[in-house]
């Protein structure tokens, strides 16, 4: 596994070759998103990318969850531009998602980040095999034991000090302007969906340690949902952007 840092201004990133992740977002010496870590084999930190679905599906219950693009070990390329990308990765696994292909993309600059994730499907109309589709992203932001949410101008979660541990999974309709704000005591990272990103979008907000972190999911579409690839449809295009946007304090 090997990592690429770029700074630009005061923005940071380290990208991880595994599963293409930013393991860390810093602005200056503030942590954008938690960092990286793994407690007693539980994946915590950073930004996850769930590919080529998010969660785990009832219909495939021996699949791992959140998919397995996150574990593959893939080739970074840079950039002039301070562009980052993993290209043309193919997500063929046991027969399914043959000539299915996703390419990830983060670029940096001084006002934040933008990660883009794209699958692109070109399936036999004599397939045989279903292929579910529906990624999403699971970036994990520090709560410093107190933290507030906002989906487009509304507040949906408050943590306060005297919380601790678990924060279930609550599910949440589409912001509006697909917008989502996340304010402690560093600042507001302004988290900016778009893309492919629609009403029909799921967020999922969960913790298993809420003083500590907090885990915002976006999906393609509602949790559990899917395209089902090579039973109505054999070609798709998908493009999921995020943006995240730091304000310090």
């Amino acid at each position: 596994m090997t990592a690429i840092t770029r700074q630009v201004g005061d923005c940071k990133v380290v990208v991880s070759s595994k599963g293409g992740m930013v393991s860390e977002f810093q602005w200056g010496d503030k942590d954008i998103f938690y960092p990286r870590q793994s407690d007693s084999g539980r994946k915590r930190g950073g930004n996850q990318i769930c590919s080529p679905y998010f969660g785990k599906l009832d219909k495939f219950p021996n699949w791992p969850r959140h998919g397995w693009f996150r574990e593959k070990e893939l080739n970074l390329e840079t950039w002039e531009d301070n562009r980052i990308d993993c290209l043309s990765i193919p997500l063929e696994r046991n027969d399914c998602f043959k000539n299915i292909y996703a390419t990830l993309t983060h670029t940096l600059s001084a006002s934040g980040l933008l990660t883009s994730l794209s699958i692109s499907a070109y399936l036999s109309s004599l397939s045989l095999l279903v292929s579910p589709i529906n990624p999403g992203f699971r970036p994990y932001f520090p709560t410093f034991g107190e933290c507030q949410i906002i989906s487009g101008y509304e507040p949906i979660v408050q943590i306060k000090k005297a919380d601790q541990g678990k924060f279930p999974a609550k599910l949440f309709p589409y912001p509006n302007f697909g917008r989502i704000g996340i304010c402690n005591k560093n600042g507001t990272t302004i988290m900016i969906l778009s893309g492919d990103f629609s009403p029909d979008s799921s967020i999922v907000v969960w913790s298993d340690k809420v003083e500590e972190y907090i885990c915002i999911g976006s999906v393609f579409q509602k949790v559990g949902e899917y395209v089902e690839l090579g039973k109505n449809e054999f070609s798709r295009e998908i493009e999921l952007c995020v943006a995240f946007i730091f304000v310090p304090h």
